[in-house]
């Protein structure tokens, strides 16, 4: 015959609510969650995969006491991540909150040498970024961007990793800088990279 398991249950015990992430940075993120009645503490799953069969280092199972945030560190650059959370009360556990998919910004973006430069226009370029997902560009007269050729503050120009730039004056160095953009926010701003424009015809 059926024999009745001693399983602590409690079925008004709901799960608890996962928010969106915060501060996220290249190597971090804050997990966030509401708090759940009469809960003792939390249990917070990291994972590189939305089916969990991959957690991140440490973030198995994770107790998070009672705090209803987390910071989750150690993490790559330009990487989706997922998280969740359980509520502990009474030694009895909820059952997992709905999956939250965040995105560390990515790493620090890099220039390199001009191309196709002409007197009046050149072609900027940068080496492809982990994740992401569009470039803003910036182009100067000046080594410290103390201000901007027209239409090249911040511009985005998609996901590309070269961009013409065009109405310049013959014979004047110019700077550019770039910035990568994914959902996890805008990179720190790359190294700059200098060229000059020819006096006249192609360099």
């Amino acid at each position: 015959p059926n024999e009745w398991l001693d399983v602590k249950v409690d079925f008004s015990f709901k799960r608890p609510l996962a928010n969106p992430a915060t501060k996220t940075s290249e190597n971090q993120f804050t997990a966030n969650w509401n708090a759940a009645r009469d809960t003792t503490e939390y249990r917070l799953d990291v994972s590189l995969e939305r089916g969990f069969n991959k957690y991140v280092a440490g973030y198995k199972n994770f107790n998070a006491g009672a705090n209803l945030k987390q910071t989750v560190k150690g993490l790559e650059p330009g990487t989706n991540y997922y998280y969740r959370i359980r509520a502990v009360r009474h030694g009895v556990v909820s059952s997992s909150s709905e999956i939250i998919k965040t995105m560390t910004r990515c790493a620090t973006p890099v220039t390199v040498t001009a191309a196709e430069v002409t007197n009046q226009a050149f072609t900027a370029r940068w080496k492809n970024t982990k994740g992401a997902s569009s470039y803003l560009l910036d182009v100067s007269l000046h080594p410290y961007f103390a201000t901007f050729v027209a239409g090249y503050n911040g511009l985005n120009v998609g996901g590309v990793n070269q961009r013409k730039v065009s109405g310049l004056p013959p014979g004047t160095k110019c700077y550019y800088r770039i910035r990568a953009v994914n959902p996890g926010g805008v990179s720190r701003k790359s190294n700059t990279t200098s060229v000059y424009t020819s006096d006249s015809g192609p360099r």
